[in-house]
């Protein structure tokens, strides 16, 4: 949910929030923490002096950082050992300092942690708030009594990963996003939306909204509940509201119950998402509005079909995953959690089981726009430890507020298609886990009734079946192939118990073959979740040594298990797993002469998470004509295999060799070609070419282009080449970074699982010939420059650009929906529904200025016109929200509609020349940012009424731009729409004769843009007949220029929306703007 609020506030009052918009509500508090790490006495105290203190931005994890006088994060001494990848955990300290202005103080201001690990205790203003134990579920403060407004206040967070309490990398701190919200009396509770689904078909869907709103005021009110839903193109389908009585410092429930006609329903191929938007009326006051993305589709699990989603049999391609995001750390940044979705999606996966914690917010978020089905676990252990310091000390008294926070939150992503209560679960046998597991199952019922419940299960045995009943679906650990399952565990229970439905929770890499031939083979088994389909730090080296029964395991610390390693980049089981789940695949790979890494004779024959020692490679210099044996993964009919254009043969791939076709080939230097054969036709190839001593160094970035958020991530993938071009899998050079601009290094990794350089770090060495860098944006736009340098190899640069386009969800994008004080106008019947991106396009002294843009519905492949309206108010007044319906109508004529905010006198002291400097700096802004914004640079109107007329005039005459811009980028209109404009005779006549250069009834030359402006007969502030002179004189050098007279009107001609003549103007200035070719024809 987003909310948004309308509150009028002054943003110079919130000086320590920096680029922090505190009229939406929610505010992120990510920004200017400074940070401790070690003890630190009486920090809690808001007077402590925290000025040495390290100045860090959220969200941070200080285990993946260097120990302190080190350059590396890993110590073969740590406490975590190999379950935490040999790093290090402890205390670390936060305080951040902030003034909330007075003119909230009727509000109610809450703080919101996404997730801490953990432990963490938090203070305000020296008065502790409590803690919250557990490391991965989100909570939040009310802190209004305790805030000082218009004063310092100073929030202090202590966090304590402290002793042996993770079986896998945590990281330690504060690694998820925080929220300041500044909320109405009368607002929609925290996490208080539930939105649901049923009766579900091609032509209706009945859509159930259930809305908790508080009444913390002091006074009994009505309130009044409007809730609109909207389609992925942002058009309003349904409205529906509702009005109940709420007592002082009370609650109430909110049930309303829509209809929307041909839904179109949610699902991995087709993640369309609707936008339920509840307004809140107290009285007839607008308080408080959410935001809230759902999807509509339907869940079914039944042993003779299995799992179908929206109707259809769907087997669930699955993968675990644990918290970190590899050389990040557990940092959760949006951008990171959104490419490790994409990433999964790409190689085949359409459902993740998150392992074995509730996942950050952001992940859910991407989850639902790119089509990911979700598993949503809520802990990995209960009562019973699996480590001396882990959840169990906490779960008895916390255990039903942690699932209230995880369902609550989570609670309306369509993606979510099970909720689990636990992983493998200590003494599951036990009378009173058995018991625990009924009472978690029915709670995560009760509380979300739409969904299913599962739990992971390990050592599979009819024992277990006390603890299977409590779940809707039975979670099968390594069924397939287990230790303990050596028959055909799925079949035999499923003669015990018919109607038990299964799912393989987790299961080995090597067994992949049969883990998926079960799904396919047995209904009642609806997927495969492998451990893991991303590899993690921690349990370090479980993919290749084994399971560890001793603790030298250092230096390994990544448990080398994933179907893509940390980097995001794909391990040989990924391409295997490819051609059992797609057509037509086709990959190459070699065993090494020599194992990659020194074996462990040790391993136990159950502990099988490794896969065979593979490696995309034709490098083995020194063993020229020594057999070595070639694998090549398929899911063609046949394959055949070159060297150096020779054939050694076709051999067939099908289920009857798992896919699979080896073949020893003595090694020679040179091409190594597969290729893969159906129906008789060349339908795929794969090569692996011998490569020289790399000379030169090549990047490429996941994303050329970035927000300048502070927040957005490119990925920059760094190889060495040889002088061909081939990457050499054998170099292991040093590179070394430099960047320039507005970013910075965050990370820096090669998937390397036994390396222990930094992450931290601006070099890097190289791993089969390649490194990752991870570049993260600041709050300023221009060109990244990266610059990465070997010893004697060619060096290469890379440009990253950021744009100040913000960012988050709205419908049909992926911008902001931000706040508009009315959401909607009512034109002859018809209501335009205002719903804006909001984007910076100017910092000034006095505060940020702000374009809202609002699209038309659908997708463009071709820039659009754009208008720009500036509101009036006499350069004194006036809101930027007022010129949203006429935005909004050429919205739904087919442009780009934009109302700019600019500096006036009651509110920042300015005249009117920062005022047209504004106006001059939004359209060089729009027509500068033209491809981002999808706009056509050569077909940018400008439009104000009154005042805003007269800066719109402006933006068409030379003179009076921002000193500092780049003037090379035209701040001139393509064409004006002038409501009422100030002209520079009539109203203003004291700062006209000062400054006639700024008078455009003075500066009317030939060449000036198609002009229509609208005036009343009988307005004495901006008289007609000044009007009529300009449109006279616009003629008379050759300019188009149409004056539309509004008979009988004074100043207010045709505004507001309820004027009579509002709507007749705007037809015939859409008309004009027709004629002249800037609004394309309707159908």
């Amino acid at each position: 949910m987003k909310k948004l609020l309308l509150l009028c506030v002054g943003i110079l009052g919130f000086i320590s929030i920096m680029a922090q918009n505190i009229e939406t509500g929610i505010n992120h508090f990510d920004s200017d923490w400074r940070f401790h790490r070690g003890g630190a006495q009486s920090a809690e105290n808001p007077g402590f002096d925290d000025s040495q203190w390290r100045v860090v931005d959220l969200p941070h994890d200080w285990s993946i950082e260097n120990l302190p006088g080190t350059d590396s994060p890993f110590n073969r001494d740590a406490i975590s050992q190999a379950n935490g990848g040999f790093t290090t955990g402890g205390t670390g300290w936060y305080r951040k300092s902030f003034v909330i202005p007075e003119n909230v103080q009727t509000k109610r201001i809450v703080v919101q942690f996404d997730g801490i690990y953990m432990n963490p205790e938090i203070w305000i203003n020296g008065i502790s708030l409590g803690s919250h134990p557990y490391g991965y579920s989100s909570f939040w403060f009310d802190i209004t009594r305790n805030v000082k407004f218009g004063k310092k206040n100073v929030l202090v967070v202590k966090v304590r990963n402290e002793g042996e309490n993770s079986r896998w990398y945590s990281g330690s701190g504060i690694y998820r996003h925080v929220w300041l919200k500044v909320l109405d009396p009368v607002h929609v509770a925290q996490w208080g939306t539930s939105i649901t689904s049923s009766n579900v078909n091609t032509g209706s869907a009945s859509v159930h909204i259930n809305t908790k709103v508080n009444n913390l005021s002091d006074n009994t009110l009505k309130v009044r509940l409007v809730t609109r839903i909207l389609n992925a193109k942002g058009t309003e389908t349904n409205k529906t509201e509702s009005e109940q009585t709420i007592e002082k410092e009370g609650l109430s429930e909110f049930m309303q119950d829509v209809l929307v006609k041909n839904p179109e329903l949610w699902s991995p191929e087709t993640p369309i998402l609707y936008t339920a938007i509840n307004e809140v009326y107290a009285g007839t006051l607008l308080v408080d509005r959410v935001v809230t993305k759902f999807g509509i589709r339907t869940l079914q699990f039944d042993v003779v079909n299995g799992f179908q989603l929206n109707g259809k049999i769907l087997k669930l391609k699955g993968g675990c995953y644990h918290n970190d995001n590899g050389p990040l750390g557990s940092k959760s940044y949006d951008r990171a959690e959104e490419r490790r979705v994409e990433l999964l999606k790409s190689s085949g996966f359409n459902a993740i089981r998150c392992s074995h914690n509730p996942p950050a917010p952001a992940f859910l978020d991407a989850c639902d726009r790119l089509g990911m089905m979700v598993i949503d676990e809520a802990f990995d252990m209960w009562m019973e430890g699996k480590n001396p310091n882990d959840y169990h000390n906490y779960f008895e008294k916390n255990w039903q507020s942690d699932i209230e926070s995880m369902i609550h939150r989570d609670v309306n992503h369509p993606s979510i298609i099970l909720w689990s209560i636990g992983n493998e679960i200590p003494w599951m046998t036990a009378p009173e886990v058995v018991k625990t597991a009924h009472i978690l199952a029915d709670f995560v019922r009760k509380t979300d009734p739409s969904r299913n419940v599962t739990a992971a299960v390990n050592s599979l045995s009819p024992d277990k079946d006390p603890f299977f009943s409590a779940l809707n679906i039975a979670g099968y650990n390594y069924g397939s192939g287990g230790d303990h399952n050596k028959d055909d565990i799925f079949n035999i229970d499923h003669a015990r118990i018919p109607t038990r439905i299964m799912v393989q929770t987790e299961s080995y890499p090597l067994e992949a073959f049969k883990s998926w031939m079960d799904v396919k083979d047995h209904p009642w088994l609806i997927g495969d979740f492998v451990w893991t389909a991303f590899d993690y730090i921690g349990e370090a080296s479980i993919g290749w040594r084994g399971y560890f029964q001793e603790q030298n395991f250092y230096p390994w610390n990544l448990a080398f298990c994933g179907d893509i390693d940390i980097c995001g980049w794909k391990r040989a089981q990924s391409f295997y797993r490819d051609a059992l789940w797609k057509s037509n695949q086709l990959s190459l790979f070699v065993k090494p002469p020599k194992p990659s890494f020194e074996e462990n004779i040790n391993r136990q024959p159950w502990s099988k998470w490794h896969w065979l020692d593979a490696v995309a490679d034709w490098n083995w210099g020194g063993y020229e004509n020594n057999p070595l044996e070639v694998s090549v993964y398929s899911s063609c009919e046949e394959v055949e295999l070159f060297l150096n254009n020779k054939s050694l043969g076709k051999k067939k791939t099908d289920r009857s060799t798992e896919f699979k076709a080896i073949w020893n080939v003595p090694y020679q230097a040179g091409e190594l070609k597969a290729i893969g054969y159906s129906v008789n036709k060349p339908v795929n190839t794969v090569v692996l070419q011998s490569a020289s001593t790399p000379s030169q160094i090549k990047m490429v970035a996941d994303r050329g282009e970035i927000k300048a958020d502070g927040q957005d991530l490119s990925y920059i993938t760094v190889e060495l080449l040889d002088e061909k071009g081939v990457r050499n899998p054998k170099a292991e050079n040093q590179v070394r970074f430099e960047i320039e601009g507005p970013g910075t290094i965050v990370g820096v990794g090669n998937a390397n699982p036994i390396s222990t350089e930094s992450y931290q770090s601006s070099e890097r060495k190289a791993w089969m010939g390649r490194c990752l860098v991870v570049v993260k944006s600041a709050q300023n736009e221009g060109k990244i420059i990266l610059k990465a340098s070997s010893g004697d190899l060619k060096p290469a640069n890379i440009v990253i650009n950021t744009t100040s386009v913000s960012s988050g969800d709205v419908i049909g994008s992926k911008q902001s929906l931000m706040k508009l004080p009315n959401v909607s106008y009512t034109l002859s019947g018809v209501e335009l529904v205002a719903l804006a991106e909001k984007i910076l396009y100017k910092k000034c002294p006095q505060e940020d200025m702000y374009l809202y843009l609002l699209r038309p519905e659908g997708s463009s492949k071709k820039p659009l016109p754009a208008i720009v309206y500036f509101t009036g108010g006499g350069w004194v007044n006036g809101s930027v929200d007022s010129q949203i319906p006429n935005a909004a109508w050429f919205r739904d004529h087919g442009i780009i509609g934009i109302t700019a905010d600019y500096r006036v006198k009651s509110r920042h002291g300015t005249s009117p020349i920062e005022c047209i400097r504004d106006a001059k700096s939004a359209v060089r802004y729009v027509r500068a940012h033209a491809k981002a914004l999808g706009v056509n640079p050569n077909k940018i109107i400008v439009a104000g009424g009154s005042a805003g007329g007269h800066i719109a005039a402006c933006t068409a005459i030379d003179g009076g731009d921002e000193p500092e811009e780049n003037l090379k980028i035209s701040s001139k209109a393509n064409a004006l729409v002038l409501h009422n404009p100030v002209l520079g005779e009539g109203f203003g006549t004291a700062f006209f004769t000062e400054h006639p250069e700024f008078a455009p009834i003075l500066k009317i030359h030939k060449g000036m843009p198609p002009t229509i402006l609208s005036c009343g007969t009988k307005d004495g502030t901006t008289p007609f007949a000044v009007a009529e002179k300009f449109t006279r004189l616009m003629k008379e050098v050759g300019n188009t220029c149409e004056l539309i007279p509004v008979e009988g009107a004074d100043h207010s001609c045709d505004w507001p929306v309820s004027n009579p003549h509002f709507l007749p103007t705007l037809n015939r200035m859409t008309q004009f703007l027709l004629e002249q070719k800037f609004i394309p024809k309707q159908k």
